[in-house]
């Protein structure tokens, strides 16, 4: 589980977002409908590789969400997930 004050690093890519939390990372697909981007968080279940087979604990999505949240809001951006 993420510890308390565990920060996710979030990397914004034109259709993708990459983040990185412990060392793991996760890339998400991102598309804009209205105002909004939309962040799928439907497929996130497992970390990238080298770490596929490590299924992703809810506290560290969690910690994510928060992280993906901060990102858009510093950039002055909506963002929603589905």
């Amino acid at each position: 589980m993420a510890g308390h004050g565990e920060k996710a690093a979030v990397s914004l890519g034109p259709h993708s977002l990459s983040v990185t939390l412990k060392n793991r990372s996760a890339r998400l697909a991102v598309s804009r409908e209205g105002e909004a981007y939309v962040v799928a968080l439907d497929d996130l279940a497992y970390w990238d590789e080298p770490h596929q087979a490590e299924e992703i604990a809810i506290e560290d999505l969690r910690t994510i969400v928060r992280a993906i949240e901060a990102e858009f809001a510093r950039r002055g951006e909506e963002v929603d997930f589905e």
